[in-house]
């Protein structure tokens, strides 16, 4: 049994991808809103289902390999949605000596701009000393 392959117009659909392509840079060159991003994205989808199913002829495989395409997408969906929080996100705070801080941004200072160990972040004590200096050194 031989399928035979439709006969597909490969000029017609760089021309669609081409213009797909352009559309997003005019999006991303007008706004910068969410909704351009989504755009962007919706556009990207639909030229990556073009180049699967003309370009790489997904449409006439047989379903073992549509299955293991589409569980491929799948699966690398998972890992990057759920490794992304882990590597993006900066809004967890840790405790240091009792003192809340942000783990980035203020490096462990309060609002005075001390650290959780009384210096101010130059090596000063609050009174204005060296940190770590002993009792009677400055």
């Amino acid at each position: 049994m031989s399928a035979e392959h439709p006969k597909i117009n490969y000029v017609a659909i760089w021309i669609i991808l081409s213009v797909a392509f352009g559309l997003s840079l005019v999006a991303t060159a007008v706004s910068d809103s969410k909704a351009a991003v989504v755009f962007v994205f919706v556009v990207a989808i639909i030229k990556a289902y073009l180049v699967l199913t003309k370009f790489m002829h997904l449409s006439v495989e047989p379903r073992v390999i549509k299955v293991l395409v589409v569980s491929t997408i799948v699966a690398l969906m998972i890992l990057f949605f759920g490794l992304t929080p882990d590597i993006t996100w900066q809004g967890f705070r840790i405790e240091i000596d009792g003192v809340q801080a942000a783990e980035h941004g203020s490096h462990g200072q309060d609002a005075h701009g001390q650290d959780a160990h009384g210096e101010d972040g130059h090596g000063h004590d609050a009174q204005g000393g060296h940190a770590g200096a002993g009792e009677g050194g400055q």
